[in-house]
């Protein structure tokens, strides 16, 4: 029976090349996609592109809403994420969850280190059996730098891809991901 997967798209480079990684090992995959109120314009069409361009399904949920008298809103993480992709994946007979963190997002931030998902894994096969559904993380040891070399051996259309934390129509250019993705590009003499 062939393989299904799931791959998490936020439109930025990790998570496009993640999909073309799917691709090429032939994962047969569906992108989802997380959708919220703030979310900027041009991280919605760097999804739209990025799905298009692989003519792969997709699938959005909507960030959900917490309503009630002094409540913060909900700030999701990779825990709430990964869990309603799990959930997402068992209902629809998915075999895998594919991620696109890399080596600098959990060395930096310490956002989810390959414990996390090794514990998570644990978690599924503990709950559902032996290899019912995993998560994948193809990146998760390699630099942003060693992703884009990647994505350009994979022929991922980085220049669609979305990386600015701005919410403004145009890279604000200041942010760390604008720096990243700029330096990168610089570096390997190549438009980003």
């Amino acid at each position: 029976m062939e393989k299904k997967s799931t791959v998490l798209i936020s439109g930025g480079i990790d998570s496009c090349v993640a999909l073309y990684w799917a691709i090429k090992e032939g994962l047969g995959p569906s992108c989802l996609t997380f959708t919220y109120p703030e979310q900027p314009q041009p991280e919605k069409e760097a999804i739209d592109r990025i799905c298009a361009a692989t003519n792969t399904p997709r699938y959005s949920i909507e960030h959900p809403l917490v309503l009630g008298a002094d409540i913060k809103p909900l700030i999701p993480d990779n825990l709430f994420y990964y869990a309603t992709a799990i959930a997402f994946a068992r209902n629809n007979g998915i075999d895998y969850v594919i991620g696109g963190q890399n080596k600098d997002d959990w060395i930096e931030s310490n956002d989810a280190p390959p414990m996390f998902y090794n514990q998570m894994n644990n978690l599924l096969n503990t709950s559902y059996g032996q290899d019912i559904i995993q998560i994948l993380q193809p990146l998760l040891y390699l630099s942003k730098l060693d992703v884009v070399k990647l994505g350009l051996s994979l022929g991922a259309p980085l220049e669609h891809t979305w990386s600015c934390q701005g919410a403004g129509p145009n890279p604000c250019g200041i942010c760390s991901s604008c720096i990243t993705r700029t330096e990168i590009a610089k570096q390997m003499g190549i438009n980003l």
